[in-house]
């Protein structure tokens, strides 16, 4: 009887164990898997920090950036009281702030040709092609080496990208080409926010957008921009270039250029146009308003270090005859530090 006794209490003392060891099991799985949770929770805790942090710096730098924008506006709206010699040279600053550093620079940016010109408001809410306009970019596109079909291309599809009418130009393009895409698209049959949109303009690869876009500015609709001698250098020649045509040659345009441009070299716009390069070309009023001596375009550059993140602004601003400056673009550029 005791045996028997024995043998039950052992049983049920072994199913007790066995119980309890279920029950720790259980409790050191539970253990475990809390354990995992709980890293996982604080890794994506971390994460989103980081995260946070990471927007935090970056809305900051971007507060940096604006602020130096306006900045930068303001001094442009100054320049005119400074003497004309000193107008078309370039500002540039740089200070600390809490956390980093900005540093920024200002310049003319007025020798570029303004491709929104290429189209004037036809009174019926509309746009329509300037034909003045189109023969000076088309002058651009020669004096950079661009002639025959890829010249009347690249011009006329650029004023149909703009103009609101429907038929294309020679060897133009309107919604029938950019339809039969692989990707299609519309034209925007409105003037461009941003030279980068040329991008989807038929003929303009991206070698050309390359080559194109030094020269190439957006700025007020049926307005050409008018030019900057001050702020001329060589490489500007073909800018010049379109303004008188074949009236001269690439050579004599840069000698013109190294004789008169630059900031003080010239202090009344009446010496170059008595220069020996014209004494035998009639030069129309018109085209003689074109050239100045005081900049109208100005590009603000302005680079932000805060934290882990640098940004960059790329800004462009107008300055009317009024003397009210206009912001006509603006660019982000950056982000965290690699």
């Amino acid at each position: 009887m005791m045996s028997r006794l024995y043998t039950r209490l052992f049983t049920q003392s072994s199913g007790l164990l066995r119980e309890d060891g279920a029950a720790l099991v259980t409790v050191m799985l539970l253990v475990a898997m809390m354990s995992s949770v709980a890293v996982i929770a604080f890794d994506q805790i971390g994460a989103a920090v980081r995260s946070v942090t990471a927007e935090t710096q970056k809305a900051q730098a971007k507060r940096y950036a604006l602020g130096g924008e306006v900045l930068a506006q303001d001094m442009i709206g100054q320049i005119a009281d400074l003497p004309v010699a000193m107008q078309s040279v370039e500002q540039s600053v740089s200070y600390p702030v809490s956390g980093g550093a900005i540093s920024g620079s200002l310049q003319d940016a007025s020798n570029c040709f303004n491709i929104n010109s290429l189209v004037t408001r036809d009174g019926r809410g509309g746009f329509s092609a300037d034909q003045r306009s189109a023969e000076e970019y088309g002058r651009l596109l020669q004096s950079l080496g661009i002639t025959g079909t890829l010249q009347m291309t690249l011009v006329s599809s650029l004023v149909d990208w703009m103009d609101t009418d429907r038929q294309p130009g020679p060897l133009g393009a309107e919604d029938a080409a950019y339809s039969a895409l692989p990707e299609p698209y519309r034209a925007a049959n409105t003037p461009m926010v941003d030279v980068s949109e040329i991008r989807l303009v038929k003929g303009y690869t991206k070698a050309l957008q390359s080559q194109l876009l030094p020269y190439l500015c957006v700025g007020e609709i049926g307005m050409p921009a008018p030019y900057n001698l001050q702020s001329m250098q060589a490489h500007h020649t073909p800018i010049l270039m379109s303004l008188l045509g074949d009236r001269i040659t690439q050579s004599e345009a840069q000698q013109l250029i190294t004789r008169h441009g630059g900031a003080g070299r010239t202090d009344h716009i009446s010496s170059f146009w008595r220069d020996d390069a014209f004494r035998n070309i009639e030069i129309s009023q018109q085209t003689r308003t074109r050239l100045g001596l005081i900049p109208t375009r100005f590009g603000v550059r302005i680079t932000v270090s805060y934290g882990d993140v640098t940004l960059g602004l790329r800004s462009e601003f107008l300055q009317t005859s009024g003397g009210a400056v206009k912001l006509v673009s603006r660019r982000y550029m950056g982000g965290a530090k690699a």
